[in-house]
């Protein structure tokens, strides 16, 4: 069932970084605080009656993961630029996603911890 609901996640936010590429560059960051609460409040709900489950500590960087990697293969054949392998794969891989899985599993610890 989990599985389930990390496949639905990950179109979710495969659609929402589509969305957001059609907008324009100006709208990430904004667009990026919106999907983080979301789905650190997502990954507490689900998880929140488990105790020990690997699948927590790996739902938030396969979801971002694949939203990365899915950008880059959309921006490779729009022929985007040169940048974009160093920008989505390098920056974004190694960088920017692992923050972000960070925070999304330290404040879902902590909701899961403190709000039962």
């Amino acid at each position: 069932m989990i599985f389930y609901r990390l496949i639905i996640d990950c179109f979710i936010m495969l659609t929402a970084y589509t969305l957001m590429q059609k907008r324009g560059k100006g709208h990430s960051v904004p667009f990026l605080c919106v999907l983080l609460p979301l789905l650190t409040l997502e990954v507490y709900f689900v998880y929140r009656g488990q105790e020990n489950s690997d699948l927590f500590f790996w739902h938030p960087y396969i979801v971002w993961s694949v939203s990365n990697l899915s950008l880059f293969v959309y921006g490779y054949f729009r022929k985007a630029g040169k940048g974009l392998f160093k920008a989505r794969i390098l920056l974004g891989q190694f960088v920017v996603i692992p923050v972000l899985s960070a925070f999304t599993l330290c404040v879902g610890w902590l909701m899961k911890l403190y709000l039962r």
